[in-house]
């Protein structure tokens, strides 16, 4: 097996750098994306994705045992969250909705940068739920384990942001009657 058909957590702990841009490419628009979510900032979402970034780097040798790199690289983001002070920053920036608080998706549809305003202005807890859902798949129980609660109430979650969102979808105009 040549070095390429290595497992990622392998090959990241041999140090191989094509791995490291690899990861990066694969992981760190859906970390970007829940810390951005999480907080209503570009810029600590970038700080906390560095220090993610840095910490696998610095641990490198360690990540050959890592069995789920997805689950392992949001926990790390979790703990970085909170080495940055993230509940106190949470609390303050998502008091208030702002449109721009979630970054625009590729894939984003036609009037996809509305619907981006209206999960914007979900409770937090709802729009987290949200963004690792439906924008990076994230299961329930996934969720549940990366925020420290049930999935259960994960699905409460999802199921109160999907009724929110398309009672706003409709008051605006867009729901037939």
């Amino acid at each position: 097996m040549n070095a390429a058909e290595r497992p990622l957590p392998e090959r990241l702990a041999a140090g191989d750098p094509h791995a490291f841009a690899e990861l990066y490419d694969a992981y760190v628009p859906a970390i970007h994306g829940w810390l951005w979510a999480r907080s209503g900032r570009k810029d600590l979402a970038e700080d906390v994705v560095q220090a993610v970034m840095l910490r696998c780097v610095r641990h490198r040798e360690g990540l050959a045992r890592v069995r789920d790199l997805r689950a392992w690289l949001f926990a790390v983001a979790r703990n970085e969250w909170g080495r940055a002070g993230g509940r106190e920053r949470r609390a303050t920036a998502l008091d208030g909705p702002a449109a721009d608080a979630l970054p625009a998706r590729a894939d984003e549809p036609p009037g996809g940068e509305e619907m981006r305003g209206l999960v914007a202005r979900l409770r937090p807890e709802r729009r987290e739920v949200v963004v690792l859902h439906a924008w990076h798949g994230l299961t329930f129980d996934e969720i549940g384990s990366l925020l420290d609660t049930s999935p259960n109430t994960v699905a409460s979650r999802w199921r109160l942001a999907l009724e929110e969102l398309g009672h706003a979808w409709k008051a605006g105009g867009h729901g037939r009657d």
